[in-house]
């Protein structure tokens, strides 16, 4: 099934991006290992040019292992 991840009403990716909140996060000294993990996988999307698709993407990618290569560990029905 091939999705349409630029569809209206989809927060893009690009759009997405948490680099303020990790910037803000880091230098008022809280953890950020959860917020810089999802922003990896945002950056990774943008890198491979889908930075203006849907943030379903991600997850679809995820569950698929394209994004590291491993089986995922969030299932999407």
């Amino acid at each position: 099934m091939i999705r349409d991840y630029t569809a209206p009403g989809q927060q893009s990716v690009e759009f997405s991006d948490l680099g303020d909140i990790l910037a803000t996060g880091t230098g008022r000294g809280m953890s950020t290992e959860v917020v810089a993990m999802v922003q990896s996988l945002i950056q990774r999307q943008i890198d491979a040019g889908h930075g203006r698709e849907g943030f379903a993407r991600i997850m679809r990618e995820h569950q698929a292992g394209r994004l590291t290569g491993q089986e995922p560990v969030i299932r999407l029905v």
